[in-house]
């Protein structure tokens, strides 16, 4: 999720226990009034959601009442800024796996550029390098056709 257009956090979402988990890399930049400002209307939405799209069984379903959140302690905090996006993508991945190691504390600037490096990578590969090679094919095409 992604606060004031500037800001991104991750949210784990447990439906059983109607809670959010705000998983977020740089939990100085906003107050806990702030957070709920913007947790607000995610909280509200999600019971509405649930019962519009879920299969549940009757025993199961919490009713309307809105989900409570709560931001996770402990966890690596991203003061250098800029790469908050990269940083809750893990976060969302590694608590996903069940926070294997290095957990979500144990996450080291260089870790995270690794990481950082590693998106780059699989950017490319799959996004520039196939549209370059499509590219490459329709000059070869081309080519041809004007032969």
């Amino acid at each position: 999720m992604i606060w004031a257009d500037s800001h991104w956090v991750g949210l784990a979402i447990n439906l059983d226990l109607g809670l959010v988990e705000v998983l977020d890399p740089f939990p100085t930049l906003n107050s806990d009034r702030k957070v709920a400002r913007n947790m607000a209307p995610v909280i509200k939405s999600l019971p509405y959601l649930v019962k519009k799209v879920a299969n549940y069984e009757p025993t199961q379903f919490r009713g309307l009442a809105p989900f409570a959140w709560s931001r996770l302690g402990g966890l690596y905090i991203n003061s250098r800024g800029g790469l908050c996006g990269h940083v809750a993508v893990e976060f969302l991945e590694m608590h996903a796996h069940g926070d294997p190691a290095p957990h979500l504390s144990g996450l080291t600037d260089s870790i995270i550029d690794a990481i950082r490096k590693q998106y780059t990578l699989e950017i490319y590969k799959t996004i520039v390098l196939p549209a370059d090679y499509s590219r490459c094919m329709m000059s070869k095409m081309i080519l041809r056709c004007l032969t």
